[in-house]
């Protein structure tokens, strides 16, 4: 996996619930996530997505640019019997880069 110098990739927890939670916002207020219309509490947020399946990349001072998550069949509206992915960016002045 290519990680840009000055990022990484870590376990999503609760430390990074206000940054994951702030930016699935800005996702939805902009029209380019969900069918919800406010992210949801961490709780939620955590209760529904799959512990061992979702990831954030932080910069060297620990700002979360961005976040991954598996959503379980069946734990929110899903597409049948398959599991989904969400997954939220950061806006900012960044190149996304993909491997």
């Amino acid at each position: 996996m290519n990680v840009p110098p000055g990022e990484r990739i870590a376990a999503m927890g609760p430390e990074h619930a206000a940054e994951v939670l702030t930016i699935y916002q800005l996702g939805i207020d902009e029209g380019n996530a969900t069918f919800e219309t406010i992210a949801p509490t961490w709780e939620h947020f955590d209760a529904t997505r799959l512990p061992d399946h979702r990831h954030v990349t932080l910069d060297d001072s620990g700002t979360v640019l961005g976040w991954v998550a598996a959503v379980g069949a069946g734990a929110l509206l899903t597409c049948g019997d398959r599991p989904w992915v969400s997954v939220g960016v950061r806006r900012g002045p960044r190149a996304l880069s993909r491997s």
